[in-house]
């Protein structure tokens, strides 16, 4: 195994300023007369820049609203002997907005058509407007929901849990004013994503294994059972279903399933068939992108993040992570991360999908359980601290927040 370490481009590009200059410097000495004159020219760029400084510090503390910009930190990569790449991401050294609340009230977001659909674990679910975050319709549901809200065809699809121990139900809304289609009632918790092949198709994956809903009625059209549990949403790419399930306090598995008719196409072990359960799926360009949680005590987190080839299951690249991932956005070739560590500490991630590495990073006081979504040149992050966050980007900076009404 060979261990690199990635060195800033600003070293690399200081080092060849230097070179550059003592090359300059054997082929001619500058006179006397010059040499005062660039003392006294760099004397006074010393005393600009110090001025500029303070002008800088004493503006920052008259707009003491404005937000902190997280830095981005690169850390080492561990290359394997094999092709699949692997490195553990560094914690964001920014500090976050202060929560006006404690967490432990997760919002779940999704958007489209100008309307920020909202599902909450305070029995509601809200439609808002995205451009100014006006509140459009609410509705009260039955349980918490925990999962972006899906929407298709003028409806909004939603899965939420009653209590610990169920029921659950999934909840199709009216898109324009929220009202009730159809309820399908389950005993276990269940996963939710929409088919590739027909937008009228529900995949919900549940401890017994995955069945297909028609998005018309809510009926069931084919179950393909499991003996261990579903530990995220069911993705149907180019007749594939692909699918995660896990054994408590045991190992979890990808699989890649016919959609006809559930026929495994083939399957791969997380974490060395140690103890591991998916957060995240996405296929795209014939790359399997999943997210896995490894640790067993839930003090401070630990993940995985995995790139597999959707034709066979090997490994592409692997990146390891010192807190919990959450879910994701997989979109122009970046991957947006949402992750926790602990109860009060939570990061969004932006990492090159080609090869995994760091981007930028993004604070936040509270859990980040669900995936960012992308409108434009903006990402919207809900976060356990009862806020939603408008970030850029490019560079993570903070565009807006929206604190909603804590307990419904």
């Amino acid at each position: 195994m060979h261990n690199i370490e990635h060195k800033p481009a600003q070293e690399e590009l200081a080092s060849t300023s230097e070179q550059k200059g003592a090359t300059m410097t054997e082929r001619q000495k500058p006179s006397r007369a010059w040499r005062y004159a660039i003392i006294g020219g760099s004397a006074l760029l010393v005393f600009a820049v110090i001025i500029a400084g303070l002008l800088t510090f004493a503006n920052q503390k008259e707009n003491s609203s404005s937000r902190l910009v997280p830095t981005p930190t690169i850390g080492a990569s561990t290359i394997p002997t094999t092709l699949a790449r692997e490195t553990t991401l560094p914690a964001p050294v920014a500090t976050p907005i202060p929560a006006l609340i404690p967490p432990g009230h997760n919002i779940s977001v999704t958007t489209t058509n100008g309307v920020v659909y909202l599902s909450t674990d305070d029995n509601v679910a809200y439609g808002l407007r995205l451009s100014n975050g006006a509140m459009l319709w609410r509705y009260n549901i039955d349980g918490a929901v925990d999962q972006p809200p899906l929407v298709a065809n003028g409806v909004v699809y939603m899965a939420s849990f009653v209590g610990q121990n169920g029921p659950a139900h999934i909840y199709a809304l009216r898109a324009n004013d929220g009202s009730l289609l159809w309820r399908y009632d389950n005993n276990n918790y269940s996963y939710l994503s929409l088919s590739t092949s027909d937008s009228n198709v529900v995949n919900v994956s549940s401890q017994n294994g995955i069945s297909a809903l028609s998005g018309n009625n809510g009926t069931i059209l084919w179950h393909f059972a499991t003996k261990d549990s579903g530990s995220e949403s069911p993705l149907e790419v180019k007749g594939v279903v692909y699918y995660s399930s896990f054994i408590s306090y045991g190992s979890g598995t990808f699989y890649a399933l016919r959609a006809s008719d559930g026929t495994p196409i083939w399957h791969y072990t997380m974490n060395n068939g140690k103890n591991s359960w998916a957060s995240w799926l996405s296929v795209e360009n014939g790359v399997v992108y999943a997210s896995a949680n490894t640790d067993t005590t839930g003090a401070q987190g630990l993940g995985d993040i995995y790139a597999l080839q959707s034709s066979n299951g090997s490994v592409l690249w692997h990146d390891k992570l010192n807190r919990s991932p959450g879910t994701a956005l997989l979109v122009n070739d970046t991957i947006y991360m949402s992750t926790s560590a602990g109860l009060s500490d939570g990061t969004v991630y932006a990492l090159r999908a080609h090869d995994g590495s760091l981007l930028w990073d993004y604070p936040i006081l509270g859990p980040v359980f669900n995936p960012p979504i992308l409108d434009g040149t903006t990402v919207y992050i809900g976060a356990t601290d009862g806020m939603v966050y408008a970030l850029r980007t490019d560079n993570g900076r903070i565009v807006w927040h929206y604190l909603i009404q804590v307990g419904g």
